[in-house]
């Protein structure tokens, strides 16, 4: 799966304003500018997303319909710990 070119960089970045405002994950191609989750170009191997990975907030995998992996998100399910 490393090297298939389904990975993507991202920052946690505020987005929002006022009571609406919160942190999410934007996604980034390392060739510049923002990832899609549907533009292939967009993707890099995990080997070219880990060399660019210290200047941002993570690593992240994109799932398509036609691959055969389940992911679950599980952001928020841990409080105080």
């Amino acid at each position: 799966m490393k090297d298939q070119k389904r990975w993507v960089v991202w920052n946690a970045e505020k987005v929002g304003t006022g009571d609406s405002a919160r942190i999410t994950k934007v996604p980034y191609s390392i060739r510049g500018g923002r990832a899609s989750s549907t533009d292939p170009a967009t993707w890099s191997t995990y080997e070219e997303v880990k060399k660019a990975s210290e200047f941002f907030s993570g690593i992240g995998v994109i799932f398509t319909p036609e691959q055969t992996l389940l992911g679950i998100d599980i952001d928020h399910v841990i409080e105080d710990g």
